[in-house]
């Protein structure tokens, strides 16, 4: 029974837990009897320490007990030796209570030997880490005896600790790791069968990773990144309670990509064809770059942050994007029916292949100054009106047709026709 450190204490305050059970409390200035220790002191101090003496002084506290009271400390015995390291003279201890109480077998199974950086027993693997990074490169796991899992175990003085596993053929069958670790990054790494135990607010990279876990548990992460790997299995509900998700050309993404309650998603050069549900959290940031059959129906007005680049709008519901959101559409083939950014902090619209085309809506505030400042040009953003009428003008013509109708939207866009009119509006 592995029990980490989790509450880090030092030998004299542990020592002052064990007097009264190893002397007897003093109450006005008088020593009282000694009191019974129990499993729940025990495992406290476990939890506090691993100091060769504090643990001596444990055992001995369990030994003075009568050995029908003995065997419930059957755990905590185990557990003074399961991926910690101790003195002889405490095995020879804790082996006298398990000779008493039947369980010596185990006790031999769970005492660790020390090769190199690691830890082991028959069942386990620890790494002890002592800097704030670890490394696990190329590292051939099968010169140890069969283990089923590795424990990452941090210095109790170490606050932050990143973890990286690259190059990696065959990783243990489950890994576990400390409170204090902050960032794992697995990279070019065959990941099947393989099971990690999830950390709390950790940054995870997945990068050319081969065979994710069906089970993989990533659910309040701080950050999720895939690159380059394949979802086939993946729960999309995994990503719901995640802070950012970035997914760099993956595929098979889960048909359920449940993004809901994230802040921030980035999807960067991935063909969505397989995503049947998606839908962002209001006030989301969202940047989708060369994004290619993008599910239809999926409402983005609600972002406080939407950047598009290299790609298709056609089948969005209409963008009527929220005040003061941050919207950035460049290289967009097609647009939606109807489009209003006039309540928008920061509107860019850059190098636009038919803006106007097969708009319906354009809902825009079309005062003259407005528009600029909604509508900034790349590099003229501290350019008075005047300057910026002349990039402003040829941008549009590019994106206007050579017709009537599409030339009074240019004028309206412009402010001298009907200045102050809200809604431009084509013929179909």
């Amino acid at each position: 029974m592995f029990v980490g450190i989790e509450n880090f204490k030092s030998a004299i305050a542990v020592e002052n837990i064990l007097i009264p059970y190893k002397k007897g409390r003093m109450v006005d200035g008088e020593r009282q009897p000694k009191e019974k220790i129990t499993p729940q002191i025990c495992m406290q101090i476990l939890k506090s320490t691993n100091n060769p003496v504090n643990i001596k002084r444990m055992l001995e506290c369990i030994a003075e007990l009568p050995e029908v009271e003995q065997a419930q400390f059957k755990d905590v015995v185990l557990a003074s030796f399961d991926n910690r390291e101790q003195p002889q003279v405490i095995f020879d201890l804790a082996k006298k209570l398990a000779d008493a109480n039947g369980y010596t077998q185990e006790l031999e199974n769970a005492k660790i030997l020390h090769e190199g950086e690691y830890f082991r027993s028959s069942a386990q693997l620890v790494r002890d880490i002592v800097t704030n990074e670890a490394q696990f490169i190329d590292e051939d796991f099968g010169k140890y005896p069969p283990f089923q899992k590795l424990i990452c175990v941090c210095d109790p003085d170490i606050l932050y600790v990143s973890v990286v596993f690259a190059d990696m053929e065959k990783l243990p069958k489950e890994i576990e790791f400390s409170s204090q670790v902050v960032s794992v990054q697995f990279i070019n790494c065959d990941m099947k069968n393989t099971k990690i135990s999830p950390v709390p607010d950790c940054r995870y990279v997945f990068e050319n990773v081969r065979h994710l876990p069906k089970d993989l548990d990533i659910h309040n992460s701080t950050e999720v990144t895939f690159k380059d790997c394949d979802l086939n299995g993946i729960d999309g509900a995994q990503l719901k309670n995640v802070s950012k998700v970035t997914m760099f050309e993956v595929c098979n993404v889960p048909e359920n990509l449940d993004v809901s309650q994230c802040d921030n998603v980035d999807i960067l050069n991935m063909d969505l064809k397989s995503v049947k549900n998606l839908k962002f959290k209001d006030g989301a940031d969202v940047c989708l770059l060369a994004v290619r059959n993008f599910p239809h129906g999926v409402d983005v007005s609600h972002c406080r942050e939407f950047i598009w680049s290299e790609g298709s709008l056609e089948g969005f519901p209409p963008l009527l994007f929220d005040k003061d959101s941050h919207v950035s559409i460049s290289n967009a083939s097609h647009m939606p029916e109807e489009i209003d950014v006039s309540q928008c902090k920061e509107v860019k619209l850059l190098q636009m292949i038919g803006l106007l085309l097969n708009v319906l809506f354009l809902k825009i505030n079309c005062r003259w100054k407005t528009v600029m400042r909604n509508f900034p040009i790349s590099g003229t953003e501290n350019l008075n009106s005047e300057k910026m009428s002349i990039p402003l003008i040829a941008c549009c013509i590019k994106s206007l047709r050579k017709s009537a109708v599409n030339f009074f939207s240019l004028l309206v866009l412009l402010g001298f026709v009907a200045p102050y009119s809200p809604i431009v509006k084509a013929s179909t």
